[in-house]
């Protein structure tokens, strides 16, 4: 699956270089999406929630 506004990812983990673990994960998701073999959308909705719930997790536990 192609990967669209891949460079925000990659520029949050450029960003976060010191924090190995966002790295590591960012990398991991990337991968993750582009080797998907999602068969219906709600496989994807399913993912994009999980992705924001992640994603406000490692917000918050920045500040």
């Amino acid at each position: 699956m192609n990967l669209l506004n891949k460079r925000k990812l990659l520029k949050l983990e450029k960003k976060n270089q010191g924090n190995k673990k966002l790295s590591e994960a960012i990398k991991k998701l990337i991968q993750d999406i582009e080797n998907a073999d999602w068969k219906n959308p709600i496989e994807i909705k399913t993912i994009d929630l999980t992705l924001t719930m992640f994603i406000l997790k490692v917000s918050t536990s920045l500040i």
